[in-house]
């Protein structure tokens, strides 16, 4: 009887850990297929190119320093925002989903696409920019009435 008992735990145990390290295999697996699919869309260059964005715009804000804008640069790193994305996209997607996107990212098609998202990206901030300010100077000229 308890030879039996000792068995019966010793199933349980196994069982317990193996959940846990199945688990974490999986997580594995899906983390590289969201770091696979970053590094495929260029996430980190695009990543860059908002924050140069965002420094460029920073340059004519009052009392923003020339110090600050210099030592902001020095410290931001593109591959700390990756780290901090990688859990959303786990959180978001399932390994399937993100099977097929590095699947596609890696066609011709999916390179075209992903070639020419910078320069949407850049395209659409001066839009945006642009569109901002002429609402600005809209509601400027309404509320002076």
């Amino acid at each position: 009887m308890m030879l039996r008992s000792l068995m019966l735990w010793a199933v349980l145990a196994v069982g317990l850990v193996s959940v846990p390290q199945q688990a974490r295999a999986d997580d594995a697996s899906k983390e590289a297929l969201v770091r696979e699919l970053l590094d495929l869309t260029g996430a980190s260059a695009l990543g860059k190119q908002v924050m140069d964005n965002m420094l460029m715009s920073l340059k004519g804000t009052p009392g923003v320093s020339s110090d600050f804008i210099t030592k902001f640069s020095e410290l931001a790193k593109p591959e700390e925002l990756t780290e901090l994305v990688v859990p959303i996209y786990m959180k978001h997607y399932d390994e399937p989903t993100l099977t097929a996107a590095v699947r596609f990212y890696k066609t011709p098609e999916g390179k075209k696409l992903i070639a020419a998202m910078p320069a949407i990206t850049q395209e659409s901030m001066a839009a945006g920019q642009a569109w901002g300010a002429d609402l600005a100077r809209r509601v400027q000229s309404a509320t002076a009435q």
